[in-house]
């Protein structure tokens, strides 16, 4: 119950702030001792997400282990950098050049 909870705040925190909403993916296990979120955005989101000095990021993690801490459990969050994936197109372009 608590990891469908904590996926869907942090799917919702993460979405809100990132421009390329579409590629924003929050995976969440849970076992009895912690919660474990991954998290991936775009590349051009990753400034924003993790803001100055990593405050951002900081006030996502603060957020999400109170979440935790109500289930008695430690949280692990990490966040990602999507790079995305290159398209048949995209290869056959560069294959061109």
């Amino acid at each position: 119950m608590t990891e469908d909870i904590m996926k869907d705040l942090l799917t919702y925190l993460f979405t809100s702030l990132a421009d390329d909403k579409e590629n924003v993916v929050v995976e969440v296990t849970e076992n009895d001792q912690e919660i474990i979120a991954s998290a991936k955005v775009a590349q051009q989101d990753m400034g924003k997400i993790i803001g100055k000095k990593g405050r951002t990021i900081n006030s996502i993690r603060s957020v999400a282990k109170v979440l935790a801490v109500k289930a008695k459990k430690h949280l692990m969050l990490n966040l990602e950098e999507d790079r995305g994936q290159f398209t048949p197109e995209t290869v056959e372009k560069l294959r061109e050049d």
